[in-house]
């Protein structure tokens, strides 16, 4: 199972939701849509602006695929495998709404439902009457998918480059209480780093591991947890 965070925005004439690997980015992207924007509360919009859109951020944690839909003026974002997401879209959907399906996460991924779908990551949409396989898995998009990928990945490279507070907000949203860390199945704060953290930011090499460690484990200390 795979845990990620996302931001929805639901407008009169349009639909779209942006994904992100931690919480920290997802608030950080709200914030830079809408004025004091908050994860995990009611649809809100920018009321002195009379902004028509209106914003809602949540986690969601899946293990095959992600549905993104427009229903009846409402959207949904639902963990949903591939053969299950294509008869919902035909059955429930239906013609008057809008989806989009992706298989997994990636950097940068988002949908767009308006006049036609949009996106970066997603396998196919729905547009109320086909299922329409995304056009943009070519030869040139993949290869500027790979260049772009090893640019990151060559970003990431060591310990130096996340920043140590992030890795501990994580820690704490994937534990909120002690008590969940002290009945986990990691041995150790060091185990969970290395083996759960690192991989999913793409962090090739060692350097820097110890002045992070430090870092983020009297982050978690002051707040509480026994690491």
């Amino acid at each position: 199972m795979a845990k990620i965070f996302y931001v929805t925005e639901n407008a009169p004439d349009y639909a779209q939701v942006n994904f992100f690997k931690t919480e920290k980015e997802a608030l950080e992207f709200g914030n830079s849509q809408i004025p004091n924007f908050e994860m995990r509360q009611e649809p809100m919009n920018d009321e002195e602006a009379d902004g028509e859109e209106w914003f809602y951020g949540a986690e969601l944690t899946f293990k095959k695929g992600i549905l993104f839909s427009y229903e009846e003026a409402e959207v949904y974002v639902q963990e949903m495998d591939e053969d299950e997401a294509r008869e919902y879209v035909e059955e429930e959907v239906g013609e008057n709404g809008g989806a989009i399906f992706f298989n997994g996460f990636t950097k940068g991924m988002y949908g767009y439902l308006g006049s036609a779908a949009d996106g970066k990551g997603y396998k196919w949409d729905w547009d109320g009457a086909d299922i329409n396989e995304s056009n943009k898995i070519n030869i040139k998009h993949k290869m500027k998918h790979i260049k772009l990928f090893e640019q990151f990945i060559n970003e990431k490279k060591n310990w130096n480059d996340p920043d140590p507070y992030n890795i501990g907000d994580e820690f704490m949203y994937e534990f909120p209480k002690n008590s969940d860390w002290e009945d986990s199945m990691w041995s150790s704060l060091e185990d969970w780093m290395r083996e759960e953290w690192g991989p999913n930011a793409d962090i090739q090499k060692d350097k820097g591991f110890d002045d992070c460690f430090d870092t983020v484990q009297s982050y978690l200390q002051d707040e509480g947890y026994s690491v």
